[in-house]
């Protein structure tokens, strides 16, 4: 008797132990259902600054990668990373649109932004450029290191990409995201990716046909036996931004 109430115990004690996991289970359920609805999706950023622009051969500028965690102060999350990737066609051994440094020689990376980088919270495992099969591929990637993380609902630079142009293309340059590489994962046991779909940016990229304006004030400053000093305006050319950086006289 004394073994069969024993036992009758212990399967009873089974019953209430596996009765409170299954309670304890189904409370917790419409918890967790609740906390993934409650995370607002694709309330992240990222952007490419300028979104369009037209260019011209020899030109070098300056795209700026921006990004926010949140559109405003109230759905700003806290991630831990970003990634994105970027491509472009060429046509050709070279691509029409180059990837350089600031100096304007080709390289095979980008830059994170110095603000970033100096605050010593940020580290960039990933900044490549590679160019094969007639595509141009950016893959950028930052990782937070602090236990807070970072949350922003202002664009702020994340990184900085030097082009030049190579020469005219017919039709624009489309910069497109890998939208299964391009990420933002929040800061949490179960990261979740809050990477609203960026815009592509169109570069146009057209040969210079117009000329830069008449120098209308060219006059003799000073002058020697031997020499003679001449002061004019340098115009701006109605082409590609800035003045001539030399003259030929004749």
């Amino acid at each position: 008797m004394k073994t069969k109430n024993y036992l009758l115990l212990i399967l009873g004690g089974a019953v209430i132990l596996l009765g409170l996991v299954a309670a304890l289970i189904s409370s917790q359920k419409p918890q967790e259902i609740r906390k993934k609805a409650a995370v607002p999706e694709g309330v992240g950023e990222i952007v490419l600054e300028p979104l369009t622009t037209t260019k011209y051969p020899g030109q070098i500028f300056t795209t700026t990668v921006k990004f926010r965690t949140g559109t405003t102060t109230s759905n700003a999350l806290t991630v831990s990373s970003i990634a994105f990737k970027i491509t472009y066609p060429y046509s050709g051994t070279s691509p029409e649109l180059e990837i350089v440094d600031e100096n304007g020689n080709p390289t095979n990376q980008i830059y994170p932004d110095s603000a970033l980088t100096s605050s010593g919270d940020w580290a960039f495992p990933l900044k490549q450029v590679s160019r094969e099969s007639g595509q141009v591929k950016i893959e950028f990637a930052a990782i937070n290191t602090t236990i807070s993380g970072f949350k922003t609902s202002n664009l702020i630079p994340l990184a900085k990409i030097y082009f030049k142009v190579n020469r005219a293309t017919t039709n624009p340059v489309v910069l497109s995201f890998d939208l299964s590489q391009s990420k933002m994962l929040t800061k949490a046991e179960s990261p979740q990716d809050i990477l609203k779909n960026p815009s592509s940016a169109s570069y146009t990229l057209q040969n210079d046909s117009t000329p830069p304006a008449r120098v209308t004030d060219l006059k003799i400053s000073s002058k020697t036996k031997t020499t003679i000093t001449l002061n004019w305006t340098s115009p701006t050319d109605i082409g590609p931004e800035g003045k001539a950086t030399s003259y030929e006289l004749k």
